[in-house]
């Protein structure tokens, strides 16, 4: 699961849903998000995140290692 800061809309943190955990995987973009969705592959070390930022440009990165 991945949730917007509402404190920071700039950052995305990940949690492992099994425990509930907050996982090392933490995105930062430079403007604010504004929507964000993840996709439902089996593999989850193959999950990819889409993004919507505030000047309405999208970004696909993967979860586990965010490059932007």
């Amino acid at each position: 699961m991945a949730l917007i800061n509402p404190m920071k809309p700039k950052d995305v943190h990940v949690f492992d849903i099994a425990t509930g955990k907050l996982q090392a995987t933490h995105i930062t973009h430079t403007t604010d998000i504004i929507e964000m969705d993840l996709n439902q592959i089996e593999m989850a070390s193959e999950r990819k995140m889409c993004f919507v930022d505030s000047n309405r440009d999208m970004f696909i990165t993967s979860v586990h290692k965010p490059e932007i």
